[in-house]
């Protein structure tokens, strides 16, 4: 006679449901949540504990056995501990500097072009991202603590839901979902909390399960308190930090897209206005990817000058053996056109960051503000790395050739 209870009503939620989940979550003052974590291709399971205590703590502990993971999100600073006997790590990064430093782009944009939206205060989140590695054929995903002045929402399986185009099925007091052909997952549509997420792969399953969630009690507040780094262990501090002004350049550029792409908007308008637009844009374009192109751009020159260096000693110990100036030449020649090639192979890699960001494409002016920044990039590049990088190798050679 119970039969009837596992037939549950499935209905297709109305489009605009999910982001008003994510308002609503917004709303959540705090919560903890206990999940449990299992695979078909393991006998062990792990837990992971989300503790939410505001838009600016979060703190997010995941593993098993001896080896755990703790990190932290707290007034804008991020932090991370991993207590494994394989592998230790620490790290720790003042996420209020890394987007200080775009301060003066952010001021561009808002005075040269009045409609864009301010940058926001810096939050704390939980950040869930999940994706299938065609490669390997594997299912993957990562639960961790964030800095973002992005979403309001605490949730970040919401945020992703939202940036993959996911469609809400209802199904009683759920919200579910499937993406990329691999994961499922089920959201509760009172509070958005996850509830249930499985990713699958040829191999086999993961899933991830709610225990238990408190939304009425605040977790303590030494759970927001970050420890001094250990002694033992990795620091990945430079990691965190890379990830971070990652993190913070694409939403500065997402609004900037937002911006100058949108109907209506600098690039669109008559002839003459449109050729100050233009200027206006390529300007606060050169100003951005000063600052992108200088992280990207350091290992390289590091990795050069080590190149240069070694070519050197190279030649002067060629020519201490006798070796003829056609041969130490000969030798010049070739490592320049591998440098050249490698610097070719640098400069193909940046265009991908010139493409529209998701969920942009279908602003009117997008193709020609990614054409204008594509330009604007290589530019900088060809000035700022690629000329002086070959000049200072061609002068290690006439050093080593003397």
């Amino acid at each position: 006679m119970f039969a009837f209870a596992a037939i549950a009503l499935v209905v297709a939620a109305a489009p605009d449901q999910l982001e008003e989940l994510v308002r609503r979550s917004a709303e959540v003052p705090h919560f903890r949540a206990n999940f449990q974590l299992t695979s078909t291709v393991s006998t062990s399971a792990s837990e992971i504990v989300i503790d939410y205590g505001g838009p600016t703590r979060v703190r997010v502990d995941s593993g098993a056995g001896e080896a755990r993971t703790s990190m932290w999100s707290v007034d804008g600073t991020l932090a991370i501990v991993v207590d494994d006997a394989a592998r230790p790590m620490h790290g720790r990064v003042d996420c209020r500097e890394v987007y200080g430093a775009f301060d003066a782009v952010d001021e561009q944009l808002r005075r040269e072009f009045p409609d864009a939206k301010p940058r926001g205060e810096l939050r704390s989140a939980v950040s869930m991202r999940w994706l299938f590695d065609e490669k390997v054929g594997k299912s993957n995903y990562a639960i961790e603590t964030t800095i973002t002045t992005g979403s309001p929402s605490p949730m970040g399986w919401l945020d992703t839901l939202v940036q993959k185009g996911a469609t809400p099925v209802e199904e009683g007091e759920l919200l579910k979902f499937s993406t990329d052909g691999h994961f499922d997952l089920s959201v509760s549509r009172t509070t958005g909390m996850l509830q249930d997420f499985r990713g699958r792969s040829p191999k086999g399953e993961m899933r991830l399960v709610l225990k238990s969630v408190d939304f009425a009690s605040p977790p303590p507040a030494e759970r927001f308190e970050i420890p001094a780094a250990p002694a033992k262990g990795d620091d990945i501090s430079l990691e965190l930090r890379r990830s971070i002004a990652r993190a913070a350049e694409m939403q500065l550029r997402r609004r900037m897209y937002d911006t100058l792409a949108a109907a209506k908007g600098p690039l669109d308008g008559p002839e003459s206005a449109h050729g100050l637009a233009t200027l206006k844009v390529r300007s606060l374009c050169r100003k951005f990817h000063e600052l992108t192109l200088e992280s990207l751009a350091t290992p390289l020159r590091e990795r050069s000058a080590k190149v240069s260096a070694g070519v050197v000693e190279r030649l002067r110990k060629l020519k201490s053996e006798g070796r003829t100036r056609e041969e130490l030449e000969t030798l010049c020649a070739k490592e320049t056109t591998s440098l050249e090639e490698q610097l070719a192979s640098f400069s193909t890699s940046l265009q991908a960051r010139t493409q529209p960001p998701t969920g942009t494409d279908g602003l009117p002016n997008a193709r020609e503000l990614a054409a204008i920044e594509a330009t604007v990039l290589q530019e900088l590049l060809k000035d700022r790395v690629v000329d002086p990088v070959l000049a200072d190798f061609r002068r290690a050679c006439d050093e080593g050739l003397r």
